[in-house]
């Protein structure tokens, strides 16, 4: 009998950390095709699912991207300037219709069996919606996130 073992990214690790939630993953991959993965915020909308996301203009190595995401209090519409980083990319608000503030850090190193992917997400919205529930969505989206993300990669 033969026995193949099927690599397969852990469970995210998620956390609540100053108004921003954190969470990790191990994915079997190289740091390499991870970061080539992620460098198109595109990518991760499609493997994510529930955003939208077009390519506005390129800025050297930035990208401005349009990202719509529809909620179940209203549909939401930010623009983000997405750069690559030392450490993997990051997404900085431009403007948006329903969010106040939005921030996004993708980070990328060697791990144990492969690769470790963090991810670190800010989101306030414009809109008056309880602090509780808005980190509850936030922080089921950012571990639903990892582990759409883990198992394409």
């Amino acid at each position: 009998m033969v026995w193949i073992a099927l690599a397969s990214a852990s469970t995210p690790v998620v956390a609540m950390d100053d108004g921003a939630v954190t969470g990790r993953i191990e994915v079997p991959a190289t740091t390499e095709d991870v970061r080539g993965k992620l460098a198109d915020p595109r990518w991760v909308a499609g493997v994510a699912g529930g955003v939208t996301v077009e390519l506005v203009r390129q800025e050297g190595a930035c990208g401005v991207y349009r990202n719509t995401s529809p909620t179940v209090f209203k549909t939401l519409t930010w623009t983000t300037r997405y750069c690559p980083t030392a450490t993997g990319f990051r997404a900085d608000l431009v403007e948006a219709d329903g969010l106040d503030a939005y921030e996004a850090e993708w980070t990328v190193k060697p791990g144990e069996a492969g690769t470790t992917v963090g991810y670190r997400l800010v989101t306030v919205p414009s809109f008056s919606v309880p602090s509780f529930v808005a980190d509850r969505m936030t922080r089921r989206a950012v571990e639903s996130l990892l582990v759409k993300v883990g198992a394409a990669l």
